[in-house]
């Protein structure tokens, strides 16, 4: 039988455990929710999560002049390092699309962004800012690494790079509260005219308020990860910030073990046979 008390300390969550054989107090950190205690030290609902977090382009990202429209006549524009998608500012709206941005084409389907958010985090909102006549797919990635749809973008305004939900640059698309550790970005098949670009990438952390409804996401976390369990022999609890951690008292094993009801039935059926034995 154990004692668990979950805190949260440095933007990471602990679970002590105590036992009863006179074992000291140890601590386990488990790892695939950890970032539900980082939720509860982010200080607003703003926090930009993939800010100058590594980014990697997956696929073939060559630099050539648009037949769909120019940006620069016939001088070829240069491809944007992708570090720039996560540097926290946008470009001016309507601008160019092969301008700043990272872009390719339909010759190249399979090319992806890639976002490594490193340890997982809660995020519940965004904002994209890509080529406007094309839809585009958000996905985010869970703490086993698989990926989810997260966000279906649709196209906006009337021409070159233009930020979703809204071009003023600020308002955040809500989207489902997710534990994510990475982001993927792509233009879904026959999307749009064939040209693609994407210039900067916001996820936004969930509010500290949100984490009222905190221990619902970390049940099905544990459900979808038991080896977190597994790992340290129990199913921890979150503890709201707002409310007062004191340690419940510890069971009495004895007296349980002793208080366990009858059996009411016998746990098998079968003959009885001599000298008391069960003959199946």
């Amino acid at each position: 039988m154990l004692r668990i008390v979950s805190v949260v300390v440095s933007g990471s969550l602990f679970v002590s455990m105590a036992s009863i054989a006179h074992q000291s107090h140890r601590r386990f950190r488990l790892t695939p929710i950890n970032a539900l205690a980082k939720a509860a030290s982010n200080p607003a609902a703003d926090v930009n999560v993939a800010l100058n977090k590594p980014v990697t382009l997956n696929g073939l990202y060559l630099s050539y002049v648009s037949t769909v429209a120019p940006c620069l006549g016939t001088a070829t524009p240069p491809q944007a390092h992708a570090s720039t998608l996560v540097d926290g500012t946008f470009l001016t709206e309507s601008k160019c699309y092969q301008l700043g941005s990272v872009y390719w084409n339909s010759l190249n389907p399979g090319n992806s962004v890639d976002i490594n958010l490193g340890s997982g985090f809660l995020i519940s909102s965004a904002i994209v800012q890509a080529d406007d006549n094309d839809t585009y797919t958000l996905q985010y990635r869970d703490t086993a690494g698989v990926y989810h749809d997260w966000w279906h973008i649709p196209t906006a305004g009337t021409v070159g790079s233009t930020t979703r939900p809204n071009s003023n640059q600020t308002q955040r698309q809500n989207l489902a509260a997710v534990l994510a550790t990475g982001l993927r970005f792509f233009a879904p098949p026959s999307s749009g005219d064939g040209e693609y670009a994407v210039s900067e990438f916001k996820p936004l952390a969930c509010p500290s308020t949100w984490l009222t409804s905190a221990p619902t996401l970390l049940t099905r976390s544990l459900r979808e990860h038991p080896e977190a369990v597994r790992r340290v022999g129990f199913a921890p609890a979150i503890l709201r910030p707002d409310l007062p951690r004191t340690p419940q008292p510890r069971p009495n094993t004895r007296q349980a073990l002793h208080s366990r009801p009858a059996l009411s039935a016998p746990l098998f059926s079968g003959v009885q046979a001599p000298f008391g034995k069960t003959r199946l």
